[in-house]
């Protein structure tokens, strides 16, 4: 039998106790500065990677190299078509990655900001219902409605990205389930991995020249 989970301590945040919610509202906090950090390192370091393995190679891709380079590109593709990812340059692939990157973080601001909201009510609402013996202190109730505030007056000043993100996300909602079946019917193609249609095109440019 597992033993009893320890109540939390007295003036501990309720997302910082151990639980399903709480890590989940952590990781929506940490989010925004954890998606953008992490893929400016990554391609920062796939940068490197590919000019230290070509000058080690005499040019030539390395086995380990042209693996991660297909992952990557098969992830890619899923997220932004085989088509309209092998057709982008490298700086429109660079865009296209912070656009991405910069939905996802926003979408977790909100989300953050939902979690800001339900701390601040909670907060309140414990120190207005609770008995004098057991009601938190005011200094830390009114820390978290004013923290609540500022992060609502912050994503007032953002409501229009806001507002196209919603926009797309209602958009692209009605493209997921062809998506998804693409995916399970031919996951192959889905991903870019399907080369047929470009080896096509190499010997059409071929002839052509």
């Amino acid at each position: 039998a597992t033993a009893p989970s320890s109540p939390a301590a007295p003036g501990v945040p309720w997302y910082l106790t151990p639980g399903r919610a709480g890590r989940y509202a952590v990781l929506s906090v940490l989010a925004p500065v954890l998606l953008r950090e992490v893929t400016s390192t990554l391609w920062t370091a796939s940068d490197v990677s590919v000019l230290l393995s070509a000058s080690s190679s005499n040019g030539k891709e390395s086995p380990p190299m042209s693996a991660a380079r297909k992952a990557v590109e098969a992830v890619m593709c899923l997220l932004f078509t085989p088509s309209v990812w092998k057709g982008a340059s490298v700086s429109r692939r660079q865009k296209m990655l912070a656009e991405l990157v910069s939905k996802a973080s926003l979408g977790a601001e909100v989300l953050t900001g939902g979690v800001i909201l339900y701390d601040a009510v909670r907060a309140f609402l414990d120190y207005a219902l609770s008995s004098v013996e057991s009601r938190p202190g005011l200094t830390g109730v009114a820390k978290r409605v004013v923290c609540a505030k500022l992060y609502v007056n912050f994503m007032a000043a953002r409501r229009g990205k806001i507002a196209a993100l919603g926009r797309t996300i209602r958009g692209g909602a009605t493209k997921v389930p062809g998506r998804v079946l693409d995916t399970l019917l031919e996951p192959g193609k889905a991903m870019g991995l399907d080369s047929s249609g470009d080896a096509e095109r190499d010997r059409d440019r071929r002839r052509r020249g």
